[in-house]
C-alpha cells in the first residue's frame, strides 16, 4: 500500500511551472493492486442507498421556531459502494467477497423555517459550520458487507450501523462548502419508518413511525490523501475533480431501500491512509415518532435514508492549489419540537 498526499514540494513545484488547462484522467482500481489501464477513466461511484443521521438536527429546528437554545447540530452519513462507471467498458460491481465504505460527517445549523415543525408542508433550511470537526473518508474491506439483512462476512452492516470506518482507509478529504442544504415534510405521519419490505425480512423497527419527506443538499471537498494502489489522479499535482449532482440523489423518508441504521460513525480516523478508524458509534434517538414532535412522540435526532451519485468531470486546471473535489449527498435537517436527553 502507497499512499500520497497533495501537500509535497513536488506537486507545489510541478503546479508553479504550469498554467492553463489540462485533460485529467480519474481511474479507480477496485481490486487494490494500483492496476490501471490506459483509456479506462474511471466516471461514477454510484452508492447503494445508505443512511443519514441529523444529530440533535429535530432539536435545532425546534429551537430555532421557539427563539431558545442551540440551532446547531451534527449531520453524519455512512453507506456502501453499490457500482462504479468506467469509460469505454460499462458499469462495473465490486470484486466479490469485497465493499467499498464512505462516512461523511460535519456540522450544520438551522438558517429558516417555514410552517410548523413536523406538520405537513413544514420546510427547512441549513448552513455549514465549517469550523466544526469535518470528514470525508473512503474505506476498502476484502469482506462483503451486510446489506438489508443479507449475511456478509465484511464490517459494515446497514441494519446496526457498524463497520462502515473498518477495513482500510483509500481515501481522505477536507470539506470546502456544503450548499443547498432542504428537507420538506410532505405527510406529518407516513406509516412505519423502515418500509423496505421487498429487500429485507420485513419491519426492522416495529413500533417506530415517521414523517414522509424529501431534501437534498450539495459538498464541495478538497482531497488530500489517498491509496495509489487504489486511485489514480493524472495530472495528480492539481487536480480539479467535479463529483457532479445526478439524478435520484436525495433524502427521503420513509426508508423504502435499506433498513435504518440504529447506530453511526460520529469521528473522524485519526490515522494515516490504510488504517481503520474507531469502531465506537453514535446511538440514534429518534422516538417512535421519526422527525415527530419533540416532546411528543419524536425526539432530538432525526434520520433519513439517503441516495447519492458521485460523478468526476475530468476537466483539469493546473494552479499551486491543492486537489478539490465536489459531491452530491443528501442530507440532513429534522423537523419537530421539544428535548429528550441524548444517549450514546
Amino acid at each position: 500500500m502507497k499512499s500520497k498526499s497533495m501537500f509535497t514540494m513536488g506537486a507545489l513545484l510541478a503546479a508553479a511551472m504550469t498554467a492553463g488547462t489540462a485533460q485529467g484522467v480519474v481511474q479507480f482500481d477496485s481490486t487494490g493492486t494500483g492496476t490501471f489501464v490506459a483509456g479506462q477513466n474511471t466516471t461514477l461511484l454510484d452508492w447503494f442507498p445508505g443512511n443519514t443521521l441529523a444529530d440533535q438536527g429535530n432539536e435545532a429546528v425546534a429551537n430555532f421556531v421557539g427563539g431558545a437554545g442551540s440551532t446547531e447540530f451534527h449531520t453524519y452519513y455512512q453507506a456502501v459502494l453499490g457500482s462504479y462507471t468506467v469509460s469505454g467498458v460499462g458499469t462495473q460491481l465490486m470484486p466479490a467477497g469485497t465493499e467499498l465504505t464512505i462516512v461523511v460527517g460535519f456540522r450544520e445549523q438551522v438558517v429558516g423555517v417555514s410552517g410548523s415543525p413536523g406538520g405537513t408542508g413544514a420546510a427547512a433550511e441549513f448552513a455549514w459550520l465549517p469550523e466544526g470537526a469535518d470528514y470525508f473518508e473512503i474505506y476498502f474491506d476484502s469482506a462483503a458487507a451486510t446489506l438489508n439483512g443479507a449475511t456478509g462476512t465484511g464490517p459494515a452492516n446497514t441494519l446496526s450501523g457498524a463497520g462502515y470506518n473498518q477495513g482500510q482507509l483509500i481515501l481522505r478529504a477536507d470539506l470546502q462548502s456544503v450548499n443547498n442544504t432542504t428537507f420538506t415534510v410532505l405527510d406529518d405521519n407516513a406509516g412505519p419508518l423502515d418500509q423496505s419490505d421487498t429487500f429485507t425480512a420485513g419491519n426492522q423497527y416495529p413500533g417506530i413511525e415517521t414523517v414522509g419527506g424529501n431534501g437534498e443538499t450539495q459538498l464541495t471537498a478538497r482531497i488530500t490523501e489517498w491509496d495509489t494502489d487504489f486511485f489514480s489522479f493524472s495530472p495528480d499535482d492539481a487536480f480539479t475533480i467535479q463529483l457532479a449532482l445526478l439524478q435520484n440523489v436525495g433524502v427521503n423518508l420513509p426508508y423504502g431501500s435499506i433498513d435504518p441504521s440504529a447506530a453511526f460513525t460520529d469521528s473522524e480516523n485519526a490515522g494515516a491512509i490504510g488504517t481503520a478508524g474507531s469502531a465506537t458509534l453514535l446511538t440514534a434517538d429518534i422516538g417512535t415518532l421519526n422527525g415527530g414532535p419533540v416532546g411528543g412522540a419524536g425526539s432530538e435526532d432525526i434520520q433519513f435514508q439517503t441516495d447519492t451519485n458521485m460523478s468526476f468531470s475530468q476537466a483539469t486546471t493546473i494552479i499551486p492549489e491543492p486537489i478539490t473535489a465536489g459531491l452530491s449527498l443528501m442530507a440532513l435537517g429534522g423537523l419537530g419540537v421539544s428535548v429528550l436527553r441524548r444517549r450514546r
